[in-house]
């Protein structure tokens, strides 16, 4: 039975409640693994486990195929609603294709697929828009991937 403190005297029903609540509480820290087991020794322990924790590992930097392209937002493009501002246009047909389908989620691998080009003529896009700074590359994690060192040929 749970000991609880109350100001008052509870009703017999929450101290059931408590203890029930409890049990089960127990029981899925088990299942899960969250729950130190008893020693056979001594009730406590003296000392606290040593706690291994892993090291990261050093991932492998993504394929170019993996990364996420993102169009870049910057002040030229907010004037694209005003009529009067003067256009840019992407002069280069599978870089403006490319361009296009980039969603900001699509991998290079997916772009390749819903625009029928080939890794190589997207790879070549991307350069495009790269120096056109139109867009910038993504790891699948969110962090800004330095293009000069994937593309080595510009």
């Amino acid at each position: 039975m749970p000991l609880v403190f109350l100001q008052h005297i509870p009703h017999p029903d929450l101290v059931t409640t408590i203890g029930v609540i409890l049990k089960q509480a127990i029981a899925i820290a088990e299942d899960r693994g969250l729950l130190l087991p008893a020693a056979a020794n001594s009730p406590q322990q003296s000392s606290p486990l040593p706690v291994q924790v892993p090291l990261p590992q050093q991932a492998s930097p993504p394929g170019p195929a993996e990364l996420i392209p993102r169009r870049k937002q910057d002040a030229s493009a907010m004037l694209a609603s005003n009529p009067f501002a003067r256009t840019t246009i992407i002069v280069d047909k599978q870089a403006r294709r490319l361009y296009t389908a980039i969603d900001g989620r699509s991998n290079v691998a997916d772009l390749c697929n819903a625009t029928g080009l080939s890794l190589k003529e997207a790879y070549e896009a991307l350069q495009k828009l790269l120096v056109q700074q139109r867009i910038e590359l993504y790891e699948s994690g969110g962090q800004l991937v330095n293009a000069s060192s994937l593309f080595n040929n510009r």
